[in-house]
């Protein structure tokens, strides 16, 4: 079974042979909207090690897939189960909250974004959108307006270009 995590340095994934008579690993990937897996790397199993691991330092902006191409001694091909592992290349902080009078958003990206800023009531009630274009380190801040009483509000963050969306919740004081 093929797992992975994302770290700082890249996409780690890890797996083990559980014994099997294999012959080569093959490291597959895709990104989200392709639909052929292409080698990133070829491992050749060793004798007496059933653990490996892969390091992806170059994966794609956004959602990342892998799988292991494994080839038995006999020549044999099998695939492993497909993982998925997301990088979108966003940081996005939120603070104070809760808030008193003014919400401070700062969003780091690796790339030029276009982004949609919206905050809402928890009934969904539109209290502020903006959009925000070829951004690649913004720093936003909302003051407190009328519509906003004491309460929970929802601050939701999409990528106009991936569609990635974070929502998060505010309180306001």
């Amino acid at each position: 079974t093929l797992t992975g995590v994302r770290k700082e340095q890249g996409n780690l994934l890890y797996w083990n042979t559980g014994g099997k008579e294999t012959k080569e690993f093959s490291v597959q990937k895709k990104l989200d909207n392709t639909v052929d897996y292409k080698t990133i790397n070829n491992i050749m199993a060793a004798a007496g090690i059933s653990s490996y691991y892969y390091l992806d330092r170059d994966p794609f902006a956004g959602y990342n897939y892998y799988r292991l191409k494994i080839t038995t001694l006999d020549n044999t091909i099998k695939y492993t189960n497909v993982i998925l592992i997301n990088n979108f290349k966003s940081d996005i902080s939120i603070y104070p909250n809760p808030i008193n009078d003014i919400l401070f958003i700062s969003i780091k990206s690796n790339t030029l974004k276009n982004y949609l800023v919206e905050i809402k009531s928890i009934t969904g009630q539109k209290i502020s959108s903006a959009t925000y274009s070829n951004t690649q380190n913004l720093r936003i801040q909302y003051p407190r307006n009328n519509l906003m009483q004491s309460g929970v509000y929802l601050l939701t963050i999409t990528d106009l270009v991936s569609k990635e969306r974070q929502t998060f919740k505010l309180i306001y004081n």
